[in-house]
C-alpha cells in the first residue's frame, strides 16, 4: 500500500508539473478576473484528481480486507456521541485478524492500560458490496476470547466510514472516522483484555 501511495504521488507530480509551468507562463497575460477563474478551475481539477486517487485507495483497502478505521467519534444506540482520539479508538483488520479498541480521555488506566478496552480476534465472513454512490457496505465478524462481535460498515469513496458493532450484549456502538491503510496508520494499541497482544 505504501508503494501505491508513492506511485500516486509520483504520477500526480509528473502529470501536473508541465501543465502548471505552461499555465504560469500564460497567466501573466490574463486579467485578474480571468486569473481568479483559472485558479478556481485548477483547484477544482486538483480536488477531482485527489478524490479519484482516494477512491482507488479505498477500493484497494476494502477489496483487500486490510485497513484501520481510525475513529474520531463514537455513538451509542440512542445517538448520543462523544469525540475521541483517533490514535487510540479504532477497528483494524489485516491477514484475517482484527482488533477493536476503545479508550476514553478521562479514564486513568482502564483494562488496556490506556483508559479503555482492547479486544483481539479472528475475522470471519468478510463480505463487501459496492454501492451506487461508489462507496461500500462491508460486513464481518470478529471472534475472540472477549466475545463474538458483528461489524457492519458504511464506507464512502473518499474513505470516510461508520462501523456499527453488535456483540454479546443488547447494546450497539458506532465508530465514525476514516479508513487508513494499515502501513500508514498511527494508532497505539493497548494491552489486550484477554492476552491477545
Amino acid at each position: 500500500m505504501k508503494n501505491l501511495s508513492i506511485f500516486i504521488l509520483l504520477a500526480m507530480t509528473m502529470l501536473w508539473t508541465p501543465v502548471l509551468a505552461q499555465e504560469q507562463q500564460d497567466n501573466s497575460q490574463l486579467t485578474k478576473k480571468e486569473q481568479r477563474k483559472l485558479a478556481k478551475q485548477q483547484k477544482r481539477e486538483a480536488e477531482e484528481l485527489y478524490e479519484q486517487q482516494m477512491a482507488l485507495v479505498t477500493k484497494k483497502m476494502v477489496e483487500g480486507s486490510a485497513f484501520v478505521l481510525e475513529a474520531n467519534m463514537l455513538f451509542d444506540k440512542y445517538g448520543a456521541s462523544v469525540n475521541v482520539n483517533s490514535n487510540v479508538n479504532f477497528i483494524s483488520i489485516a491477514n484475517g485478524k482484527g482488533v477493536m479498541q476503545l479508550s476514553f480521555n478521562n479514564v486513568a488506566v482502564g483494562l488496556n492500560g490506556i483508559g479503555g478496552v482492547t479486544l483481539d480476534g479472528k475475522v470471519n465472513n468478510y463480505t463487501f458490496k459496492e454501492n451506487k454512490n461508489g462507496g461500500y457496505s462491508v460486513r464481518f465478524s470478529l471472534f475472540g476470547s472477549g466475545g463474538n462481535y458483528d461489524v457492519s460498515m458504511s464506507v464512502m469513496p473518499g474513505g470516510q466510514a461508520t462501523a456499527t458493532i453488535r456483540g454479546n450484549w443488547s447494546r450497539e456502538l458506532k465508530y465514525q472516522g476514516n479508513l487508513v491503510p494499515v502501513d500508514q496508520s498511527r494508532v497505539y494499541k493497548g494491552f489486550s483484555m484477554f492476552g491477545g497482544n
